[in-house]
């Protein structure tokens, strides 16, 4: 049955919400369940396998999202359900664990938390700092966009000093002591910065050509009397 109004958009919120939790999980632990599963000769080539993929799949999704869209929107959000199907058994028969759990080894709920918490909170704060408010064209003046980015900072500094005492972490700080690591991220984190900038300036173009096609195409139409214009 499909949702109508706020109700169904409430409902695609909440599902991509689910999906990008399920998104997060991959991104983690990619690295680790490759080097698992592939032997160390074979690990660099399938790290660059991964990589072309999700590159790939950055860019093409946005091609066939639009494809998909001109057809029917709903197609957009269940395109991914058989491959998710099929991604899901296929690991479940194939991989296996292959890491030695030390005994009282704990979750570290703290740093979990925090982190969730304090990434929310600024991912939100942003979100809407970039919208309307009052009398201006942004909405970085607002109380609450102000609230959750300061909020969602001091969260984070908290995560850090966490890390630093629980003796499980969920991220351990001090590898950044290695040079090569800190490198590596350092470079991940712009090359990622880079690519979500040009992907966010793509799709608002493709936009732009969208609906200055249609915009077109709705001028152009003959206005004949069982056409919309004329009634």
């Amino acid at each position: 049955m499909q949702g109508q109004g706020n109700t169904a958009a409430t409902e695609i919120i909440v599902f991509r919400v689910v999906q990008a939790v399920g998104g997060a999980f991959l991104f983690a632990n990619s690295a680790a369940i490759l080097t698992d599963a592939f032997p160390p000769e074979q690990r660099g080539f399938a790290m660059g396998v991964n990589q072309i993929g999700v590159l790939a799949g950055t860019f093409v999704g946005l091609l066939i999202g639009g494809v998909l869209a001109a057809i029917d929107w709903r197609a957009v959000f269940l395109v991914s359900v058989p491959f998710g199907l099929f991604g899901t058994v296929w690991a479940y028969l194939m991989l296996h664990e292959t890491a030695t759990i030390r005994q009282h080894q704990r979750l570290d709920i703290p740093g979990n938390v925090l982190f969730a918490l304090g990434l929310v909170l600024v991912l939100v704060g942003f979100t809407y700092a970039i919208q309307p408010y009052g009398n201006s064209s942004m909405g970085w003046g607002s109380p609450w966009v102000i609230r959750e980015i300061v909020g969602g900072t001091l969260l984070l500094v908290l995560f850090v000093i966490v890390e630093g005492r629980v003796p499980d972490p969920m991220f351990r700080l001090e590898l950044f002591r290695i040079r090569m690591f800190t490198a590596g991220n350092l470079a991940g984190f712009l090359s990622s910065l880079a690519r979500g900038g040009l992907q966010l300036i793509l799709i608002v173009w493709l936009q732009g050509i969208w609906l200055l096609f249609t915009a077109s195409r709705s001028r152009t139409r003959p206005c004949g009397p069982a056409s919309a214009c004329c009634r």
